[in-house]
């Protein structure tokens, strides 16, 4: 008897446990931290490298041009909508000297990431992120929402990523439009880190307008026209 009251113990035990184990995993959502690929901090700041490529099609050459981007928190403000907005500030480094060039707005919830860029205002986030998750970038704007390109896609989540200049733990790759040909790609892709913000973006327009096109090279080899912008973090921090 005491050996079977000493097995039904232990079963009554394990039951409890799995139960205890399961409540706890429905308690915390996989993604309860992907809210934190934006922060609203003030006074956080992210500094750019910026590399833009110019493919010359009647000089046959590459003009690069280089140049360091601050985007700094300055503000968080009450905006018209009545909600925590953050206000922006972009400089440009000129001779050393950081000199205020734009200002940009951004609204950031539990729900998603909106911000205004050049008085256009884009669905940057929605939470909470997922790979293969989708959405309308576009959503708050009148630009046109037909176009599949204007899909925003999740393609990874909570990976490493090396954006050429730092390494960072735990990035979501999020894919703005893509369309590609035989002789043309027109793609966006920006790169977000845990407690950073945007660490990479990529925005690639290019086209091979030669006679003979090679189709067994990548058209990033090939091309002769249109342009390549590369946006690296290169430093970040709070002040």
């Amino acid at each position: 008897m005491r050996i079977r009251t000493t097995y039904l113990y232990f079963i009554s035990a394990a039951i409890l446990f799995v139960f205890a184990c399961k409540k706890e995993v429905e308690i915390l959502p996989k993604d309860a931290t992907t809210t934190r690929y934006y922060p609203n901090v003030k006074g956080n700041f992210i500094i750019y490298r910026v590399d833009s490529l110019f493919y010359n099609q009647f000089t046959s050459s590459i003009d690069t041009f280089t140049f360091e981007l601050k985007e700094k928190v300055t503000e968080l403000f009450t905006d018209a909508g009545g909600r925590q907005a953050q206000r922006i500030e972009r400089y440009k480094k000129q001779n050393q000297i950081w000199v205020l060039v734009k200002v940009w707005k951004a609204f950031v919830s539990d729900k998603y990431v909106e911000k205004t860029e050049e008085n256009i205002t884009y669905l940057k986030l929605l939470f909470p992120l997922f790979k293969d998750k989708t959405w309308n970038g576009n959503a708050m704007n009148a630009l046109d929402t037909t176009s599949a390109k204007f899909k925003y896609k999740c393609l990874s989540i909570h990976s490493a990523f090396n954006n050429n200049k730092l390494n960072f733990d735990s990035c979501a790759t999020i894919l703005h439009e893509s369309d590609s040909t035989l002789i043309s790609i027109h793609q966006t892709k920006e790169v977000y880190a845990i407690n950073v913000g945007m660490i990479y973006k990529r925005i690639t327009n290019l086209r091979d307008n030669t006679s003979q096109v090679d189709p067994t090279k990548p058209i990033s080899k090939r091309s002769n026209s249109g342009t390549d912008v590369f946006i690296y973090a290169i430093d970040f921090g709070n002040e």
